[in-house]
C-alpha cells in the first residue's frame, strides 16, 4: 500500500478526487496546459518551472479556492526559515 493510499482515507473529499483524476491525467503523457476535470470547478494545470531561490519566490494566496501542487519530476526541498 502506498503512502498516499495509506493516508488519503484522512484527507478532504475534494483534495482526494482531483489527486485521484490527476494520476489518471498523468497515464496519458499531458501536454502543458489547462485540462478541465469538472470545469472551471476542478482543473489541473501543467507546467514546467524554474527552480527559483527562496529570495526569489514569492508566496502564493488562494481565497477562494484550493491550490494543490503535485509534483511529477525532480525534488522540492524543505527550508527552515527560522522563527
Amino acid at each position: 500500500m502506498s503512502s498516499w493510499e495509506e493516508h488519503s482515507r484522512y484527507e478532504n473529499s475534494v483534495i482526494v478526487e482531483a489527486i485521484e483524476e490527476l494520476k489518471v491525467i498523468l497515464r496519458y503523457d499531458p501536454d502543458l496546459g489547462r485540462i478541465e476535470i469538472r470545469g472551471n470547478e476542478m482543473y489541473t494545470s501543467i507546467m514546467a518551472l524554474e527552480v527559483k531561490s527562496l529570495e526569489e519566490q514569492v508566496a502564493e494566496k488562494h481565497e477562494t479556492y484550493i491550490d494543490v501542487h503535485y509534483l511529477i519530476e525532480g525534488e522540492e526541498i524543505r527550508c527552515d526559515m527560522g522563527g
